[in-house]
C-alpha cells in the first residue's frame, strides 16, 4: 500500500523526496511538499504495483543535492 506519510518528522527542512521501492527517483533535487505531493501521484502512475513513498530530506539530503538552508 502506498501513502504519503512519513514517521520521521525531527528533521523538518521543508523538503522532501519520492521514493520507488526504497530508491530515490531523483535524489539531487528535493521538492516542497505540494511537489512531492505530485511527484508521489505521477511514481505511483509510472510504476503500478511498486512500492511508493515519501521522506522528509534532512540536512545530510540537502547538502548532498547542494542546496543550502
Amino acid at each position: 500500500m502506498n501513502s504519503l506519510a512519513s514517521n520521521d518528522s525531527s528533521t523538518p527542512t521543508g523538503y522532501w523526496l519520492v521514493f520507488v521501492d526504497h530508491v530515490a527517483i531523483d535524489p539531487e533535487r528535493p521538492l516542497p511538499l505540494l511537489d512531492a505531493a505530485a511527484a508521489f501521484v505521477r511514481a505511483g502512475l509510472n510504476h503500478p504495483g511498486q512500492e511508493i513513498g515519501v521522506a522528509p530530506c534532512g540536512p545530510e539530503d540537502l547538502a548532498n543535492a547542494g542546496i543550502t538552508p
